[in-house]
């Protein structure tokens, strides 16, 4: 049996538990050569066994590895027709659900969070899959060498029971309380995630493995190159000697043992190498076709191949940028960016809508007044696929540019903004020119005119589209440049000089029915009043802000932003505030790390480095994390499937281990008058992370607290 402890006797193929009925690939279903279900030929030898790195840690710990659709149809491909109702690819199985799983001795995530219930087997070893980062390849491999179910068109009921193995020495029955497909999936998958999680029993590096539980076999010391190999030699503890190699799938001597053998046999028969670099392509017949245009759902990386973890010609796209999929390969597509092939997260990705606005810091500031110089359409957005509100302009329309971006001018057409294509424009043979985009600035307020005359450029002699303006006249202004306004004038936008205008005092709030939800933490551009009502010419409890103060928008009104500060709620201008982004640094200046780190004190990982960034989860004072980046102030650190960014000041050595010496009351102070947590047993080692006194903080089970020094060693 290859389960936690031991493998099979020696004269059984496959490492399988001892069982009262044949299983389907033992000895006794090998005829002529090959396995009587399978049809897998019996090798002459095994070529590429490397008993000190049987598989790699990418292709081992890889939660991604298979959809459920695609571990049913691998299932329904190697099994066909089953006999009696019983085999994996129309079995359905149950399990508990069950909270997140941690070391206690380490502090490590070993599986994450599972959703229980009954389901086919395929969607069972999925979700095992993805919680406990173990690629369903192996799971399936496992299942095979094990009691031979990924290929067995008619398990016994003890097959079932004992599916992976999972608590069952070769010395003592299987335990019952992990007996059936369920259970033992999950159990037998967790085992194999726990001896690295959790640093148990064999590690990488020099390791007495034996040939056989006799030991007078003897067996040699092997230098374990990954924990992918550590995890296999602890699952199942024996190596193959020169016979069983020679064997194939078949018979060695009385020396032989099979179980990881038999683990490379059938994986490299079914998928392929066992050993990958993180860079390498996918399997070929893998990868599928797909087609349709993306983009990008924030600032998001491209890579080389399908592997987060290779960095080696990644590039960051920004928010927004389009790529056109040209193929998938399970959570991945393969996308075309600037005519050049990555790979990017499917989750990374958002359906493209052609008429989404080109990015705010792309988009180029400019003036002037323009004519068609042709029929064109004038469109939402600077892309010719959006249609939603276009319109179409005859020759020799006027309109007004205020900004460009690549051959696009972003123009106004009577009041209504459009983007049109600039080579179809030409200068308007007029003294109305605009001012230049970067030039205007906003404003806002009310304003009593008086006799005068509002213009559609900032110019006197602008005759075009002018408008003569009563005295008395209200009139709110939106923007400003030199000595002019830029005002409403009975719903049209036109130019007035400032001189022309009197500020009207109004701190009035605008009707509920028009304020519309808003949302997100945003900072001031420059310095900026903040004030009680929308309008530039309330002055009442009116205060200034600095640049960069941070600040709460919780509703929107025309150009303001009803946000919290300082526990009081104002109205700002919007353009005077820009939004707090969780914007990626450039992948240049981030630098490998490496090592592991404890949390100092509970903080936040956050999905950018800023901490200004929301967006992020909470880690618990004592949380163990894997460095694998660092740029500036922070960390790139993965605590348990989530890759977050983490202030290097909340971070520090991992603490000294410490065994109890009695059972002891883990405590939320250093003092007896602290509240009791919980109640650690004696013998139990858990991590020291402080001290105060004859008080020592300590990590248990994911919880931090206080224990006495006189009980700790």
């Amino acid at each position: 049996m290859a389960s936690i402890a031991l493998v099979v006797a020696p004269v059984v193929v496959p490492a399988v538990a001892a069982e009262p009925t044949a299983v389907d690939v033992s000895a006794s279903t090998v005829v002529n050569g090959a396995n009587a279900d399978t049809g897998i030929v019996q090798a002459a030898a095994d070529v590429g066994f490397d008993a000190e790195n049987i598989i790699s840690d990418t292709l081992f710990y890889d939660g991604a590895a298979m959809t459920a659709a695609e571990i049913q149809s691998f299932l329904d491909a190697k099994i066909g027709t089953c006999r009696n109702g019983k085999c994996l690819n129309v079995l359905t199985a149950g399990i508990s659900s069950r909270d997140a799983v941690y070391s206690q001795t380490t502090g490590n995530l070993i599986c994450s969070a599972i959703q229980g219930g009954t389901m086919k087997v395929s969607e069972l070893i999925y979700r095992v899959q993805v919680a406990c980062g173990i690629s369903a390849k192996v799971i399936l491999v496992t299942l095979q060498k094990e009691q031979g179910l990924t290929t067995s068109k008619e398990p016994s009921d003890w097959n079932l029971k004992a599916a992976m193995g999972a608590s069952c020495p070769d010395t003592a029955p299987c335990d019952p309380a992990f007996a059936g497909v369920g259970p033992q999936i999950l159990k037998g998958t967790q085992q194999l995630k726990t001896y690295k999680a959790a640093n148990f029993a064999k590690q990488p590096g020099r390791n007495w493995i034996g040939y056989n539980p006799n030991a007078a076999c003897g067996g040699t010391t092997l230098n374990i190159q990954n924990y992918a190999t550590a995890a296999l030699y602890n699952y199942t503890p024996y190596q193959p000697n020169a016979a069983a190699l020679a064997a194939g799938y078949g018979l060695g001597d009385g020396c032989s043992s099979y179980g990881n053998r038999n683990f490379y046999n059938y994986y490299t028969q079914w998928f392929g190498s066992t050993q990958r670099n993180v860079c390498d392509q996918p399997p070929y017949t893998q990868v599928r076709a797909a087609s349709g245009i993306m983009a990008a759902a924030a600032d998001v990386p491209a890579r080389a191949t399908a592997d987060e973890n290779c960095n080696v010609g990644a590039v960051w796209l920004p928010k927004g940028m389009t790529v056109s999929v040209s193929a998938e390969f399970g959570e991945w597509y393969w996308v075309d960016v600037n005519g050049t092939m990555y790979w990017m997260r499917k989750a990374h990705l958002v359906t493209y809508d052609p008429c989404t606005q080109p990015p705010y810091g792309e988009v180029s500031g400019a003036g002037g007044t323009y004519v068609t110089s042709a029929i064109l359409t004038a469109r939402a957005s600077a892309n010719d696929s959006c249609t939603a509100g276009a319109r179409d302009l005859p020759a020799g329309s006027e309109v007004i540019r205020a900004a460009t971006w690549k051959e696009w001018s972003w123009v106004s057409v009577k009041g209504t903004m459009y983007w049109v294509k600039s080579s179809q424009l030409t200068v308007a043979p007029s003294t109305c020119t605009q001012p230049r985009y970067e030039q205007v600035t906003g404003a806002s307020g009310t304003f009593k005119a008086a006799a005068s005359t509002a213009r559609t450029a900032p110019a006197d002699g602008c005759a075009t589209g002018a408008v003569a303006v009563s005295a008395g006249t209200k009139v709110t202004a939106g923007a400003a440049w030199g000595d002019w306004y830029w005002v409403n004038v009975s719903g049209a936008m036109l130019w007035m000089r400032k001189a022309d205008l009197a500020a009207v005092q109004t701190c009035n709030q605008p009707p509920y029915e028009q304020v519309t939800g808003a949302s997100g933490m945003f900072t001031t551009s420059g310095a900026v009043d903040a004030r009680t009502a929308p309008d530039a010419g309330c002055a009442t409890d009116a205060r200034s802000l600095p640049v960069g103060t941070a600040v709460k928008v919780v509703a929107a009104w025309s150009d303001w932003y009803w946000a919290e500060y300082d526990g009081h709620n104002y109205w700002i201008r919007k353009d005077a505030l820009s939004a707090v982004t969780c914007t990626q640094p450039r992948y240049e200046e981030v630098r490998g790390a490496a090592g592991t780190k404890q949390v100092a004190s509970a903080t936040t990982g956050r999905s950018a480095p800023s901490t200004t960034c929301t967006v992020g989860t909470a880690l618990p004072a004592g949380a163990s994390v894997t460095l694998a980046a660092e740029w500036s102030d922070w960390y790139w650190v993965q605590s348990g499937s989530d890759m977050l960014w983490v202030p290097k000041s909340a971070l520090t050595d991992p603490g000294t281990m410490v065994t109890t010496t009695a059972a002891l009351n883990l405590r939320s102070g250093p003092g007896t008058t602290y509240g009791i947590l919980a109640v650690i047993p004696s013998g139990v080692a858990v991590r020291q992370v402080g001290a105060s006194g004859d008080w020592r903080q300590v990590v248990y089970g994911g919880t931090t607290g206080w224990v006495s020094a006189a009980y700790v060693r």
